[in-house]
């Protein structure tokens, strides 16, 4: 039984940045991207766009408890102006 199991997404390449191995967008704006197409096609109900938090560096450790503590497995640290690099 899958009832209740979704794919959560975080990040994605495009097309085009996979076909070519190369980032064009940073993390940021792909997941302007990913948010404003997500949900356009009602049948990828089981698709779920993971919420981001900013936080001070100080406040790392504690997000990360807090996470934890939901069930997720942790926090993932990342510069979101970077181009992903192949």
């Amino acid at each position: 039984d899958v009832t209740g199991t979704y794919f959560a997404m975080f990040d994605y390449l495009t097309i085009n940045e996979w076909d070519q191995k190369k980032g064009f967008y940073s993390c940021e704006d792909r997941y302007g991207f990913l948010l404003s197409h997500a949900f356009l096609n009602k049948s990828f109900s089981f698709l779920q766009v993971v919420e981001r938090h900013h936080c001070k560096i100080s406040e790392i450790d504690s997000f990360h408890k807090d996470f934890v503590a939901h069930g997720y497995e942790g926090a993932m640290i990342i510069n979101l102006a970077e181009v992903t690099k192949s």
